[in-house]
C-alpha cells in the first residue's frame, strides 16, 4: 500500500448536502481536506482504488461527523463496517457529498476509516463526470478534521477488477459489468490488519 497520494486541487464550487448536520463553513467556502489520488492512476480510468487511514481516539465519541465525496462512486467503511456510499447524481457545477455520523463505529483506540473508490473511464455511465479517479472527505468540526483527506491516508490499486461491456450494437447510457479475480483482492484493506496481495 503506498503511503503517497497526490492533492489534485481545492474545492471551489458549491456541495448540496444530503443531511442536516452540516457545519454551515463547509457550504460556501472552500474544503481544508483535499482531493486525493494515486499518481499511480491512469488520468481518466478505468480504475479501482483503496484509501484508508488510522486514527486513535482516546475514547468512543458521542458524534464524528464527516462529508464524503468521489469521482465517480465510493463506499466507506469504519473498522470493516460498510458505513455508506454515494455520491448522488449531480452535475461538476453542483456536486453533490453525504453526510455521515459515524460514532456508531468509533472505538476508544485504533480506527480504520477506508473507502473503495472506482471509476469505469470513458465506458463510465452517462450520468457520471469523466475524470480522474478521486477520494474526498472533510471533517465537520476540529474533533474530526483528523481524517481530512490529505497525504497521511495511504492508496492502493485492486487489480482484482476487470470490466466486461455488452455488445448491444446500439447506443446505451449504462456502465460495463464487473469481473472479480477474489485470487488478486487485497483481503483486510478496510480493517486494521492489512494482507496485500502480489499480482
Amino acid at each position: 500500500m503506498k503511503h503517497l497520494v497526490t492533492f489534485l486541487f481545492s474545492l471551489t464550487f458549491i456541495f448540496h448536502a444530503s443531511a442536516q448536520q452540516v457545519n454551515p463553513r463547509w457550504l460556501n467556502n472552500k474544503w481544508e481536506a483535499q482531493w486525493i489520488f494515486s499518481p499511480e492512476s491512469v488520468p481518466a480510468g478505468p480504475d479501482v482504488w483503496h484509501f484508508r487511514k488510522t486514527i486513535s481516539l482516546d475514547s468512543k465519541p458521542g458524534s464524528f461527523i464527516v462529508h464524503i465525496t468521489a469521482v465517480n462512486r465510493y463506499k466507506l467503511y469504519v473498522n470493516g463496517k460498510f458505513v455508506g456510499l454515494g455520491p448522488a447524481r449531480s452535475d461538476p457545477k453542483n456536486w453533490n457529498f453525504q453526510t455521515l455520523d459515524i460514532a456508531p463505529y468509533l472505538t476508544q483506540g485504533k480506527n480504520v476509516v477506508a473507502a473503495v473508490v472506482w471509476n469505469f473511464g470513458a465506458n463510465a455511465p452517462m450520468a457520471e463526470m469523466p475524470g480522474r479517479t478521486l477520494f474526498l472527505l472533510q471533517g465537520n468540526t476540529i474533533q474530526e478534521q483528523m481524517v481530512n483527506t490529505d497525504q497521511s491516508w495511504k492508496v492502493m490499486v485492486n487489480k482484482a477488477y476487470q470490466y466486461a461491456w455488452p455488445d448491444l450494437q446500439t447506443f446505451h447510457v449504462v456502465g460495463p459489468g464487473e469481473n472479480i479475480d477474489f485470487n488478486k483482492f487485497p483481503e483486510g484493506w478496510k480493517a486494521s490488519i492489512l494482507m496485500i496481495v502480489s499480482g
